[in-house]
């Protein structure tokens, strides 16, 4: 079992647990995620974020180009 500097060892037993979750590589994850989302009929907004305000109404987001998204609650 590697214990040397920067090693990870994990062990589900330690916690009575089956499994403690799964290690998976980030750009695979979000090139799923998004693959997933398209085909669900979202559509990708391309632009920085400019500010986020979070109310009892719902969600507001600005965006770089000036346009705003937003949802109610």
């Amino acid at each position: 079992m590697p214990e040397g500097r920067g090693s990870l060892t994990f062990d589900c037993a330690d916690i009575g647990e089956p499994n403690l979750g799964f290690i998976v590589d980030g750009r695979a994850l979000q090139d799923s995620s998004l693959r997933a989302a398209l085909a669900a009929g979202a559509v990708p907004v391309e632009s920085a974020v400019q500010s986020i305000e979070v109310g009892e109404g719902g969600v507001r987001i600005a965006l770089a180009d000036q346009r705003e998204l937003g949802a109610g609650c």
